[in-house]
Parts: C-alpha cells; sequence; structure tokens
C-alpha cells in the first residue's frame, strides 16, 4: 500500500525508485489543480499491478520536460488512480470473500462481546447507598474486567459523576506496580472489597463500587481517573474500572469461576424484572 500522498513541490523528473510505491499526483503542480480536478489530497491508495499502465507512467516520468502540459499529466494520474480502482472492484470476485454470507455479516458481534462472558454479582443486596450490582466481564484469556451493572443505582440514578477515589481505608488500589511474568506487586481482592468511591456532581457523599470476585488488580482504567463519568455512560467499553487476575493457577481458573455466585446475563435480566416488580408492588 502506497502512504498518503500529499501535494509538493519536489523536482517532477525524479524518477520513481520503488515498483510498489508511487505518487501519481505528485505530477500535479499545485493543490489547487487537485481540488480543481476533482482529486482529494487526503485520498488513501495502493500502487496497481497493470504493467502496461506502469511502463506508460515511467515513460512519462523520465521524458518531462519543462513544456510539458498540464493535461497530459493529468491524465496519466487518472489512468494509474482508474487501475487502482479496477483492482479494488476485482477484489469483489475473490473466492474466500463471496464466501462471506449477508447473514454472518449481519450477525457478527462487535468485539466487546464477542470476546467477553458478563456474568454479575449482586451478593451486596441493598446498602446504605442502594443496590450495588457489580458486572465481572470475563475475557477469553480468564482475566476479569470490573464494571457497573445496569442495575446498578450509580447507573440508575443518571447523575453526573464528578470524582473518582480510589484511595480507601488508607490503600491507594491506582498504585500498582506489576514486576515479572507471575505480576508480582498486584494487590489482592475480595468480593465485598472496595475498588473505589464516587461523588455525584453537586453531592459530598461518597457511593461505594465493590470488586465482586476475589483476585489480584492488575490494572486501574486511567481514562476513568480523568473522565469518572465513563463508568456510568459506557460500563461496557471505556468506562471499565480495573482489570483483575483470578486468584491460584491459570489450570484453575475455570473451577474457580464455576464456583463463584455470579449470574448470567439472562439470569440477571431476569432477577431485574423480579425486582422491578417487587418495587412496583410495595410502591
Amino acid at each position: 500500500m502506497l502512504t498518503q500522498y500529499g501535494l509538493n513541490n519536489s523536482d517532477l523528473n525524479n524518477k520513481v525508485e520503488s515498483e510498489t510505491e508511487v505518487n501519481p499526483f505528485s505530477i500535479l503542480k499545485t493543490e489547487r489543480d487537485a481540488h480543481e480536478y476533482g482529486y482529494d489530497d487526503k485520498t488513501e491508495i495502493c500502487s496497481c499491478s497493470n504493467l502496461e499502465i506502469k511502463r506508460e507512467r515511467d515513460q512519462d516520468y523520465n521524458k518531462q520536460t519543462d513544456d510539458s502540459s498540464l493535461e497530459n499529466k493529468l491524465e496519466t494520474a487518472k489512468k494509474i488512480y482508474d487501475a487502482y480502482i479496477n483492482e479494488v472492484k476485482a477484489m469483489a470476485d475473490i473466492p474466500i470473500l463471496k464466501s462471506i454470507s449477508e447473514d454472518f455479516i449481519s450477525n457478527f458481534r462487535h468485539y466487546n462481546t464477542r470476546y467477553y462472558e458478563d456474568k454479575y454479582c449482586i451478593d451486596f443486596g441493598v446498602t446504605e447507598t442502594g443496590y450495588c450490582d457489580t458486572n465481572i466481564r470475563i475475557h477469553s484469556n480468564k482475566l476479569f474486567l470490573i464494571a457497573l451493572a445496569s442495575g446498578n443505582d450509580i447507573i440508575r440514578s443518571q447523575k453526573d459523576i464528578s470524582e473518582i477515589n480510589f484511595v480507601v481505608n488508607n490503600s491507594d488500589r491506582s498504585n500498582v506496580q506489576l514486576r515479572g511474568k507471575k505480576k508480582l506487586g498486584s494487590k489482592s481482592v475480595e468480593h465485598h472489597t472496595i475498588l473505589c468511591q464516587v461523588k455525584y456532581q453537586g453531592d459530598d457523599k461518597m457511593y461505594n463500587i465493590r470488586a465482586g470476585i476475589n483476585g489480584r488488580i492488575l490494572e486501574i482504567n486511567e481514562l476513568v481517573k480523568r473522565n469518572p463519568n465513563l463508568i456510568r455512560t459506557d460500563p461496557k467499553g471505556l468506562g471499565f474500572i480495573a482489570i483483575i487476575a483470578p486468584q491460584g493457577k491459570p489450570a484453575d481458573y475455570e473451577k474457580r469461576i464455576s464456583k463463584l455466585n455470579l449470574l448470567s446475563e439472562e439470569k440477571y435480566f431476569e432477577y431485574l424484572l423480579h425486582r422491578a416488580a417487587k418495587f412496583s408492588t410495595t410502591s
């Protein structure tokens, strides 16, 4: 592939040194000329394999003189560009691409759901700050992303978060300095451990967010430290709180995960419906 090209004032008589990289639009004299003829200097193009066009282009570069017309240069550039477009269109006939069905493409899941299995911890019930449900996103490599569950009252409140604090009980959860393959320096947490506390805009009260799982903190998401509101607006994306590794040996991860009292996504939604129905009958 060619790098993105731009118009420049380099010598037009310079010979093209690479067979795979060429800037056909360098033959245009000015940026004004390029836009006048409809060429975008930000378009990314690739080299063409049409040898006839390649030879004609090289000959044109070698025989250019000061009195060569701009029309001829534009015509050469257009031939190179058209050859590239034809190659791109030909790619549609590649068997491996044609074998991909429209149903597969329409049902193709985003990486955010493709590589994660969502589990939910509801062990904390109703606390003084409301429901503290935690979303444990289990990656295919068996690491956990900790985020707020949709039933957590921090999300349900729809209030903007102005502050997030990772210093709890004189321990800074965000101060993690890992060493070596065994990730020495990680911080151990239990499922009820408070990972951080948040504060709503215009509210002095601190609200706890718990780990929801036993493991070792490998990393705290720096993005939520700079923009705390992400944990509420994008919990399954950029707003995860921490990366946690399960305790024990990797060979035992499956057993440990299966023993945890976590709900699947389907069971969690059933739980939320039951919880909502319960409140509607009591209110």
